[in-house]
């Protein structure tokens, strides 16, 4: 590990553009109860749809598709590694510490097609992202955060030729890292993976830091945090319907009504 600075953001938490250093932070008072965001099923019935369109509203999308999400809490991960593994809740890990990015800075089109043409056809996929599209994450705490917090560099501190991934990034020490303290469940980041549109922000690397000032009793740090492709401008007719629709009946949901 390699000691770095970590900046409070809460000091001024307006200066957090999504456009311009790739992450914000959100009011978005929580839907669902901390237990109901460990059962795969609610979380792609009712917190699927509420992300989309709150991401939708806040950033003018046409459409916001969540494709998969991820709930973290180390100490129910450990207990559950006994449990067979139908018994044990789906899609949960600990905190991320290491320095990443979820893609490649050119992969959002593989992910496009990767994600959405089975269901939506290949055609209608060119067609959604001949315009301007991004990968997004929305990140969420389940409760009070008092360890293990997120913290993001801001993207005007990324080299231009630097590279990062799904498989890390080289420390640099012009980094510039913030986080914000104490978050709690009615708040929300939301960050960048990828984005079409070069004259933006494109992402904002991450991971998740121990905080020498916790305290050592802390409860484990619970979040969850949903992955989602926004697509900006015209795109085809009931596009993203058959992928929902698929999505659900995975999640062993009735098909929408």
């Amino acid at each position: 590990p390699v000691p770095v600075t970590m900046h409070d953001g809460r000091v001024d938490t307006s200066r957090f553009i999504l456009d311009e250093c790739g992450f914000c932070l959100q009011e978005c008072p929580r839907t669902l109860s901390s237990d109901e965001f460990y059962d795969q099923a609610t979380v792609v019935d009712l917190y699927y749809p509420h992300m989309a369109d709150v991401l939708r509203r806040m950033i003018g999308a046409t459409l916001v598709l969540p494709f998969s999400h991820t709930v973290r809490n180390a100490v129910r991960k450990s207990r559950e590694s006994a449990l067979e593994t139908e018994a044990r809740t789906q899609r949960l890990t600990g905190p991320a510490p290491l320095v990443h990015n979820d893609h490649w800075p050119e992969s959002g089109y593989d992910l496009a097609v990767n994600k959405l043409a089975d269901a939506e056809g290949q055609e209608a996929v060119d067609q959604a992202t001949s315009g301007r599209f991004a990968v997004l994450n929305t990140w969420q705490p389940l409760a009070l955060v008092e360890c293990d917090p997120i913290a993001l560099a801001d993207w005007h501190s990324l080299a231009d030729d630097e590279e990062y991934g799904p498989g890390g990034c080289w420390h640099r020490p012009g980094h510039c890292w913030f986080y914000f303290s104490a978050m709690t469940p009615d708040e929300l980041l939301v960050f960048k993976q990828y984005d079409s549109d070069v004259s933006t922000a494109r992402c904002a690397i991450h991971a998740a830091f121990s905080d020498p000032s916790a305290d050592p009793s802390s409860p484990p740090r619970q979040s969850i945090d949903v992955r989602c492709l926004a697509f900006f401008g015209n795109l085809p007719p009931r596009f993203g319907e058959a992928f929902v629709a698929a999505q659900r009946e995975e999640a062993g949901l009735a098909e929408r009504t």
